[in-house]
């Protein structure tokens, strides 16, 4: 009887880990993408001072150039999350599992 106790909050305890890891791997998302769009507003600002120091140089000035590597792009975004997605997937199907196991005994309960 007690082992059929703890299997429950086992899977309650380990569900609850995987969705704050999740939460977490949201979290540094957002904030890479907060900190992109904070400097392409800083970049169009910037983007101004540029254009005129091109019409002092008469085109002979590079613009400085942008880290492609740092940017959180929707393919990289994608990549992130392919993985969590799944195993959140998987959890819910046995989540769904567990409840209509739980429904069928609760149903077999009140037949008696």
């Amino acid at each position: 009887m007690l082992q059929g106790k703890r299997s429950p909050q086992s899977f309650c305890a380990a569900l609850e880990e995987e969705l704050l890891e999740y939460q977490r791997l949201l979290v540094i998302l957002e904030t890479q993408l907060l900190q992109r769009t904070a400097a392409v507003r800083e970049a169009h600002v910037h983007a101004r001072a540029i254009s005129q120091l091109r019409l002092l140089c008469s085109g002979h000035c590079a613009p400085p150039a942008e880290d492609s590597s740092q940017r959180l792009t929707l393919k990289r975004l994608l990549v992130w999350l392919l993985e969590p997605q799944e195993r959140l997937k998987m959890l819910a199907m046995v989540v769904d599992a567990c409840r209509g196991r739980n429904l069928r005994m609760q149903r077999r309960r009140r037949r008696r």
